[in-house]
């Protein structure tokens, strides 16, 4: 997590430096961080998508995987069917009811 937010922290300055130089020499050289990047965030979204419907299913298959994908790529959308879904399955799992107040609600 820490390696993460120090190289978005360094990534940043080095692309702004690097795109507004005209010719731009190391251009090149900015493709494959790029893309490595890129490759993490779907990879991360694809390993989050895969273990929410192992979770219910108790494997992970294609089709409900893809859609979980779908729901976590768009997250202001996908976050509306995503949460109760995943508060409801976790609540069964640990034996707690779906419409029970959250720890440290008002206690009366």
């Amino acid at each position: 997590m820490e390696l993460g937010i120090i190289c978005s922290i360094l990534y940043l300055p080095f692309a702004l430096v690097l795109m507004s130089m005209r010719p731009s020499p190391l251009i090149a050289f900015m493709v494959v961080p790029h893309l490595a990047s890129m490759a993490a965030i779907i990879y991360a979204l694809w390993f989050s998508a895969r273990q929410i419907t192992t979770l219910t299913n108790g494997h992970g298959f294609l089709a409900g995987t893809l859609g979980r994908f779908f729901l976590i790529w768009y997250f202001p959308i996908g976050i509306w069917f995503l949460q109760p879904f995943v508060r409801r399955v976790l609540g069964a799992q640990q034996g707690i009811q779906p419409d029970a107040p959250a720890v440290g609600g008002d206690a009366g």
